[in-house]
């Protein structure tokens, strides 16, 4: 993506969308670290349109975490 957006932004040094990925997925993670948070969850109750959003940024963890993979 970062091809393209040099395209569409010429004045932008390239080594921005270079570094652009890091800092998004450090970003990505703090907001769903707090979206686990048990005070943000009881928050939505007061605003119905934020529920479906914040469900979806917590997150659950794959029902067979720490299985061992034993095929039939």
């Amino acid at each position: 993506m970062g091809i393209y957006f040099q395209g569409w932004l010429p004045t932008v040094p390239a080594k921005v969308f270079q570094a652009a990925p890091f800092p998004l997925m450090i970003f990505t993670l703090l907001i769903m670290s707090m979206a686990q948070n048990e005070s943000v969850r009881r928050w939505p109750a007061r605003r119905g349109r934020a529920a479906p959003l914040l469900r979806f940024l917590s997150g659950t963890a794959p029902a067979a975490l720490g299985r061992p993979f034993r095929p039939d």
